[in-house]
C-alpha cells in the first residue's frame, strides 16, 4: 500500500515513484504514488515543494474516489516540477475516467523519460510502466484519416488532434467517437465511428469546396497574442480572416497560460462579411463535459459548443451546462467554479421512450385500460329470435384490463393480462315458446328479456410498440386466455302480451348459469408521453368471448303461466340466453415504463 508523505519541511526519506513491489508482484490494480525522488523534502517556497504538496493532495483525492479533481492536482504538480509519480498518477486517473487513450499517452511519455535513466531502479520502474500500458492498450484503438486537404484540422470528440497529414493514426479509447475534419473554404466533414479495442478504423475525409460562403474577420481588442478557434478547430492567430460556411459557428480565443475568452456564437450569412471583436481575459477555471451518448450536443451558458466531450477554460463563478441528444431526455447542470477548479462533469442522459429516435431497449411496463364495449352479439337465442315487433338494441358493456409486459429491443414483447368484463342486453316484446307441463304443443308468450354477462379474464398477450413521432407511440396488443363468470336472463311479461296466445302471461322469473370459456382480444392504441416514464393511451378494443357449453334455460326450471280466465299452469323455456360475445369499443388507459 502507498504510504502518504510526511509533513512538508521535515527531513524524511521517501520511496521512489510508481507501484509498491508487493502490488506489482501480485498484479493488483495500482494506486497513486507519492513524492519525492530525493531524500530530503525541499524548502516549502520552491516549485519542487509546491509540486509535492499538489501531489499529496492528488493522492488524498484519488483515495476518496474524486478522480477528476485528483487528475487536476497531478497535472498541476507535473507543471510545477517533473515528478514521474505525477505523470503515472495522472495516467491512473485517466483510466478511472475511461479516457484510456490519454492514459496511454501519459504512460508513453513516462517510458521515454525512464529510458533516459540507466539505473536498476529505473529498470524496475520501466517494467511496471510497461505492464500498465499493456493493460491500457487493450481498451484503445486507432482512427486513420485518408484523403483530407493538406493543413485540414482534425478533431475527435471536440478535441483538436493535429493537422492532416498525420505521421501516425490517432489513438482513441474503444467506443463510439465523432471525427471532424475542418478547413476554411471547405465544407466540414463530421462522421461517427465505432472503434473496438486493438482495432483500427479508416475515415475517408475528402472535403468539398463551399458553394457559398461568408467572409469573417476575428480580432482581439487588446492586441494579445492569441489563437482563434472556430468550432473547436484552431484556424490561426488573431486577427484572422477567412471564409466560413453559412450557419452557426462557435468562436473562442486561446493564449498563453489562462489567457482566452469563453465560447461565443457566430452566425455567418452567405455572401456577407462580418467582424467579431473579442477581449481576452484571465480565465482561471476550466471544465470538462463528458456526455453519454458521445454524440450529445453540449451547450455552455446557452452557447452550443459542439457534440461529444468538450473541455475549455471559463471564468470563475456560476455556469450552466446543457446536454441533449435525439432519443434522450435533455439535462441541465448548474455548476460553480472557483479559481483553479478543473472539474469533469459526467452527464449520462436518460432515454426518452416516447421519442422516434430513441434506441429500442428492453424494458418492463404496466398498462391499465378501461373500454366501453358495444356487443354486436351477446344474448344467443334471445337475440336471434328478436325480430318483427321485438325491440332490441346492441348489447352494451365495459372491460377493465391490467397488463404486465416486457418489451424487447425492437418493440416486440408480451406478458400477462388480467381483466374483468360486464355486458347487458335488453329485448322487449319478444315472442318465445313456453312448453306447458303435460302438453305436447308449446304455448306462445310475449316477454321482455334482460340478459347480463359478467366475468373475469386471465391470459397472455403479444405486443408491438412503434414510434410515430416525438412523444407519440403506436401500440398493438393481441391476447387470449380463459374467461370465467356467469350469465343471467330475467324475463317478465311484455305489455303486448295480450297479442299472443289468448293473452297468456308469465310471472317474473330468471335463470342464472355459470360461464366457462375463453376469449381473444385485440387492442390498438396511441400513447402520448406525459413524462417520468408515464404515457396516456387512447385507442380501440375488440373482444370475442366463446363458451363451449352456452347457458340455456333448463327443463327443470318451471315457470308459472296464466290465462285471462284465471287458469294457471307450469311450463319451461328451452333456448340459450348467452352465446359468443363479440364487441368493439373505445379505450382509455395509462402506461408506465421502467
Amino acid at each position: 500500500m502507498t504510504m502518504p508523505p510526511g509533513p512538508l519541511g521535515a527531513p524524511r526519506r521517501v520511496r521512489r515513484l510508481f507501484l509498491a513491489g508487493v502490488l506489482a508482484a501480485s498484479g493488483l490494480a495500482p494506486g497513486p504514488r507519492t513524492a519525492f525522488a530525493d531524500d530530503e523534502v525541499p524548502a516549502a517556497e520552491t516549485p519542487k515543494a509546491k509540486a509535492g504538496a499538489r501531489l499529496d493532495e492528488g493522492i488524498r483525492l484519488y483515495q476518496r474516489g474524486m478522480f477528476d479533481a485528483a487528475l487536476a492536482e497531478f497535472l498541476e504538480s507535473r507543471r510545477l516540477y517533473p515528478f514521474r509519480s505525477a505523470l503515472f498518477n495522472a495516467a491512473l486517473c485517466l483510466e478511472k475516467l475511461g479516457r484510456y487513450d490519454e492514459a496511454a499517452d501519459q504512460l508513453e511519455q513516462l517510458l521515454r523519460e525512464i529510458d533516459d535513466e540507466n539505473t536498476p531502479e529505473g529498470a524496475r520502474d520501466k517494467e511496471r510502466a510497461q505492464r500498465e500500458i499493456i493493460e491500457v492498450s487493450r481498451r484503445v484503438g486507432t482512427v486513420q484519416i485518408d484523403g483530407a486537404e493538406p493543413g485540414a484540422t482534425l478533431s475527435i470528440d471536440g478535441k483538436q488532434r493535429g493537422e492532416y497529414p498525420l505521421v501516425r493514426s490517432l489513438r482513441v479509447s474503444a467506443g463510439n467517437h465523432t471525427v471532424r475534419v475542418f478547413k476554411s473554404g471547405f465544407e466540414p466533414l463530421e462522421e461517427r465511428v465505432d472503434v473496438a479495442g486493438g482495432a483500427s478504423v479508416r475515415v475517408s475525409a475528402a472535403l468539398l469546396p463551399l458553394a457559398r460562403t461568408g467572409r469573417v474577420r476575428i480580432e482581439e481588442t487588446n492586441g494579445f497574442d492569441v489563437t482563434v478557434q472556430i468550432d473547436s478547430n484552431p484556424v490561426g492567430k488573431a486577427p484572422w480572416q477567412g471564409m466560413l460556411a453559412p450557419g452557426a459557428h462557435v468562436v473562442l480565443l486561446r493564449g498563453a497560460g489562462d489567457l482566452g475568452t469563453p465560447p461565443v456564437s457566430l452566425a455567418v450569412e452567405a455572401d456577407k462579411s462580418l467582424t467579431l471583436s473579442l477581449t481576452a481575459e484571465d480565465l482561471a477555471s476550466a471544465v470538462r463535459v463528458q456526455p453519454t451518448p458521445v454524440n450529445a450536443s453540449v451547450a455552455i451558458d446557452k452557447v452550443t459548443v459542439g457534440s461529444g466531450a468538450w473541455e475549455g477554460r471559463l471564468r470563475p463563478g456560476a455556469h450552466t451546462v446543457e446536454v441533449a441528444a435525439p432519443g434522450f431526455l435533455p439535462e441541465i447542470r448548474r455548476i460553480t467554479l472557483a479559481r483553479g477548479d478543473r472539474p469533469t462533469v459526467l452527464v449520462e442522459l436518460g432515454r426518452d421512450p416516447s421519442s422516434p429516435f430513441a434506441p429500442r431497449v428492453a424494458s418492463f411496463y404496466v398498462e391499465g385500460e378501461t373500454a366501453v364495449v358495444v356487443a354486436g352479439t351477446l344474448a344467443g337465442g334471445v337475440e336471434r329470435s328478436c325480430g318483427g315487433g321485438c325491440a332490441g338494441a346492441p348489447g352494451l358493456g365495459g372491460r377493465a384490463l391490467l397488463r404486465l409486459g416486457y418489451e424487447g429491443n425492437f418493440g416486440l414483447g408480451g406478458g400477462v393480462e388480467v381483466g374483468s368484463l360486464g355486458a347487458f342486453y335488453r329485448a322487449t316484446g319478444r315472442m318465445t315458446r313456453l312448453a306447458p307441463v303435460g302438453q305436447d304443443l308449446p304455448e306462445i308468450v310475449t316477454v321482455d328479456d334482460s340478459v347480463w354477462v359478467r366475468g373475469a379474464t386471465l391470459g397472455l398477450f403479444a405486443g408491438l410498440s412503434l414510434a410515430v413521432r416525438s412523444g407519440l407511440l403506436f401500440h398493438l396488443r393481441v391476447g387470449g386466455g380463459a374467461l370465467v363468470g356467469s350469465a343471467s336472463d330475467t324475463r317478465t311479461s311484455s305489455a303486448d302480451a295480450g297479442a299472443a296466445a289468448e293473452g297468456l302471461t308469465i310471472e317474473p322469473t330468471g335463470e342464472k348459469r355459470a360461464l366457462f370459456g375463453g376469449y381473444v382480444a385485440t387492442d390498438v392504441s396511441l400513447g402520448l408521453a406525459l413524462g417520468g416514464g408515464f404515457s396516456g393511451l387512447i385507442g380501440v378494443h375488440a373482444l370475442a368471448g366463446f363458451f363451449p357449453s352456452p347457458p340455456q334455460w333448463g327443463a327443470d326450471h318451471l315457470v308459472v303461466a296464466g290465462f285471462p280466465d284465471g287458469r294457471r299452469h307450469f311450463g319451461a323455456f328451452s333456448e340459450t340466453f348467452a352465446d359468443p360475445l363479440i364487441g368493439l369499443g373505445p379505450t382509455l388507459g395509462i402506461r408506465r415504463v421502467w
